[in-house]
């Protein structure tokens, strides 16, 4: 028989209701089981993409439609890293109670990508070979700085998104503390409530920033993705606030009972892109380079 959680909110009441929403989160660690799936089938697709970039797929009518916006894998990435880091710290504002340890927090994020990235760094390095690597600029690499001082085409070229993953996982603390010392001046019901406007602020700041970014010359950076950040981020707000309230909208209820209802928007929304806005443009680039990510979020 299974055995209900101690915490259960048929036991606990909001506060039961709070605990389960942080999760194993509330440590600092934030590994959700049931995302690895998504976490799979993001990097499926960046792969598939490299693939049909070298193999110039990407550039092919028909299914070089679909296969030249698979990186929305990357963006599926930025999106869970907001959802998945905010959450801890979203669900302590909410709640009015201390955050996570910074200092476990710092450490599994290092001990999470760094080591691994090291060696693959080291090791391709000295074969085949890597531009820049053992270099006076070795240090781009091996900080994960090359996006920010034109070095993209050195070291490991997909790295420019652990660059970018490093530097949200340095900026997110002093945000989600920003945030939830103003949330504290508010009655507790209307945290979320506040914690969704400044999460709309920052949202329409990020999509200004990407502009910037773009016209810069500096679209692998933070800058220019941090927009994604923050609407993963707003979904984390979102799920804490519905999990620790027990309530429901009523549209989330009937998509829940009609997943289906979905599938006409997803294909409408996520069609090929048509050869004529690809030819001589890079990869992923053009007018339905957003495709992919109104899928996923659809």
């Amino acid at each position: 028989m299974r055995q209900r959680s101690p915490h259960s909110p048929d036991e606990g009441g909001a506060e039961g209701r709070a605990r389960d929403a942080a999760g194993p989160s509330s440590g600092g660690d934030p590994r959700v089981v049931h995302f690895d799936s998504l976490r799979g089938i993001a990097a499926l697709w960046v792969v598939l993409f490299h693939c049909g970039t070298e193999s110039w797929i990407n550039w092919a009518p028909g299914l070089g439609g679909y296969t030249a916006h698979l990186n929305v894998g990357v963006t599926l990435f930025f999106l869970l890293s907001g959802y998945l880091l905010y959450r801890p710290f979203v669900t302590a504002a909410l709640a009015g109670s201390p955050g996570p340890s910074l200092r476990r927090y710092f450490r599994h994020r290092a001990f999470r990508i760094l080591p691994a990235y090291w060696v693959a760094l080291t090791l391709l390095g000295l074969w085949p070979g890597l531009n820049g690597v053992f270099t006076q600029d070795w240090w781009l690499y091996y900080g994960l700085l090359q996006s920010y001082w034109g070095s993209f085409y050195g070291g490991i070229g997909p790295a420019w998104s652990l660059s970018v993953e490093a530097t949200f996982y340095l900026l997110l603390p002093a945000v989600a503390y920003g945030m939830a010392a103003a949330s504290s001046k508010v009655p507790a019901r209307q945290r979320h409530v506040l914690q969704s406007r400044l999460l709309l602020v920052s949202g329409i700041a990020g999509v200004g920033l990407n502009w910037l970014a773009r016209s810069q010359r500096w679209p692998d950076s933070i800058i220019a993705n941090w927009d994604w950040f923050v609407l993963g981020m707003w979904l984390s707000l979102v799920r804490v606030r519905l999990e620790t309230e027990g309530a429901r909208p009523r549209w989330l209820d009937w998509c829940t009972r009609n997943p289906s209802a979905t599938s006409p928007a997803t294909s409408v929304i996520a069609g090929p892109t048509p050869a004529r806005w690809r030819r001589g443009m890079p990869c992923g680039e053009g007018p339905g380079s957003k495709k992919g990510v109104m899928s996923v979020c659809v």
